[in-house]
C-alpha cells in the first residue's frame, strides 16, 4: 500500500507545492517509509511509499525513466519477467523494483503495456513526450484513485480525504447515491461516488489527460464479462473438475 497524489492545473499556473505536499502527507499512514514530490509547469505528482520491493532509496517515488514521471500504489508480480523480456528490448534498469519496470512497460508498450502486467495497480504517469497524463486502475479495482475538479485544479489522490488539502474543496453530499445507499446498501455506479463531484476512475479503465487543454478521455481496457467462457464446450461435470483442479 503507497499513496499517491496529483494536481494539474488547468489555468497553466505552476503547482502550489504546499498543497501538493499537504494532501500527500493526509495519506502517510499508506506510505511510511519515504515520500517525495515532483513539479513542472502546470503538473504536480506527490508520493507516500510503503517500502515492498526494492527497498532501498533508489525505488523512491516520483520516479523518472526516460520520458516518463510515475507515482504508483501496487504490486506487479510478473515483474522479474517482464524485467528478462524489456531487457532484452535494449531498456536499462538501476533498480530492482516493478515500479521501474512499470515505467519502462509503458515506454515500450504505450498504454497497453497493462495488458502484460498480472497484479494490482493505481497510479498516474505523466508522458512528457506526448504531452499527456495516463492514469490507469486493475482490472478489478483493488486499488484506489479518485479524482475531482476544485476550481482550476484537476486533483487525484488514493484517498478522497486528501482533496480537503486542496484550497476551495468542501465535501458535499451526493443525495442520490447516498439515497441508494441507505436503501439497497449498494452504492457503487462505476465513476461515481458518495460525494458530489469526487469520482474514481472505475476498474479496468484508463484516464487520459491532456494537462494543456484539460481534455479528459476514459477508456475501458478490461471487461471480465467478455473473459469468461470464451468459446467453453465443457459439460457440466468436466467444468466441475475442471474448476476443482484449478482451485
Amino acid at each position: 500500500m503507497c499513496g499517491i497524489a496529483a494536481i494539474i492545473d488547468l489555468s497553466g499556473r505552476p503547482v502550489d507545492k504546499t498543497e501538493l505536499i499537504r494532501a500527500r502527507d493526509l495519506v502517510t499512514h499508506r506510505g511510511p517509509d519515504g515520500a517525495g514530490v515532483w513539479m513542472e509547469d502546470n503538473i504536480g505528482l506527490g508520493h507516500r511509499r510503503l517500502s515492498v520491493v526494492g527497498l532501498g532509496d533508489k525505488g523512491n517515488q516520483p520516479m523518472l525513466y526516460q520520458h516518463v514521471v510515475l507515482v504508483y500504489n501496487g504490486e506487479i508480480y510478473n515483474f522479474p519477467e517482464l524485467r528478462e523480456i524489456l531487457k532484452k528490448e535494449g531498456f536499462q534498469f538501476r533498480t530492482s523494483t516493478d515500479t521501474e519496470v512499470l515505467a519502462a512497460a509503458y515506454c515500450h508498450w504505450g498504454a497497453d503495456c497493462v495488458h502484460h502486467f498480472v497484479g494490482m495497480w493505481a497510479f498516474v504517469l505523466f508522458d512528457r513526450q506526448q504531452q499527456v497524463v495516463f492514469c490507469s486502475r486493475d482490472r478489478f479495482g483493488i486499488k484506489p484513485i479518485y479524482y475531482t475538479t476544485i476550481g482550476d485544479k484537476l486533483c487525484f489522490a488514493s484517498e478522497i480525504k486528501q482533496f480537503a488539502a486542496i484550497d476551495g474543496w468542501k465535501a458535499q453530499l451526493n443525495q442520490e447515491n447516498c439515497h441508494s445507499w441507505l436503501q439497497t446498501g449498494s452504492y457503487d455506479r462505476r465513476e461515481e461516488t458518495l460525494l458530489k463531484g469526487v469520482q474514481q476512475i472505475p476498474a479496468g479503465h484508463h484516464l487520459f489527460v491532456r494537462p494543456d487543454t484539460g481534455q479528459m478521455k476514459l477508456r475501458r481496457y478490461y471487461n471480465v464479462a467478455e473473459k469468461i467462457n470464451q468459446g467453453s464446450n465443457l459439460s457440466f461435470s468436466k467444468a466441475r473438475e475442471q474448476f476443482r483442479s484449478l482451485f
